[in-house]
């Protein structure tokens, strides 16, 4: 069963295995843009042995670069920390 821990996610990655063709939303763009980024990614993703883990560890890596992209280190001599992380849902009492 494909987990439910990033909804967004999931809902991406059954919109890109469904074989339907999905129009651009401009009242949904993180929808899009999930799509967009995942879209080249899935033949790899379909083939790993837990592709909803690979899903994951590779829409992780997209949204680092994303982050990279856009983070200004230029601000003087001091450090910047950026922390991520991937939430595993479990089972109560876990």
């Amino acid at each position: 069963a494909i987990s439910s821990a990033c909804g967004a996610a999931t809902a991406a990655y059954a919109q890109l295995t469904s074989g339907v063709t999905m129009e651009a939303d401009a009242a949904d763009t993180q929808q899009c843009w999930l799509r967009e980024k995942l879209a080249p990614e899935m033949a790899s993703i379909q083939k790993a042995p837990e592709p909803v883990v690979e899903l994951y560890f590779r829409l992780y890596k997209i949204i680092e670069k994303e982050i990279f992209k856009i983070v200004n280190t230029g601000y003087g001599p001091g450090k910047l920390v950026l922390l991520g992380g991937i939430t595993i849902n479990m089972p109560h009492p876990m």
